[in-house]
């Protein structure tokens, strides 16, 4: 999912488009990590829901201080990107 498109109008006044999710914050006390937007200006109510409804999808994903971060494929059993998998999705997918 790609937050600048689903979130075009937070996006555009957001005062830091360039970085990270995980440069755009800090670590507290407890390990947890703690999400901080900034704007460029105060946000109308429209701006504000879909703030609280980006907030809200950044919470379910949770940050650790002491994992790497990694990719998984869930199209295969290991977990691995192959082509040979994805393949196998396109294949399924052609085939409708």
């Amino acid at each position: 999912m790609c937050l600048k498109d689903s979130f075009s109008r937070p996006f555009f006044i957001c005062s830091s488009k360039e970085v990270k999710l995980w440069q755009g914050g800090v670590w507290n006390n407890n390990l947890e990590w703690l999400g901080k937007i900034g704007w460029r200006r105060n946000l109308f109510e429209r701006e504000r829901n879909q703030e609280q409804q980006l907030v809200h999808l950044m919470d379910e994903k949770s940050l650790k201080v002491d994992k790497a971060d990694i990719w998984i494929w869930k199209e295969s059993e290991t977990k691995d990107f192959t082509v040979k998998s994805a393949y196998k999705i396109l294949k399924r997918k052609l085939r409708g």
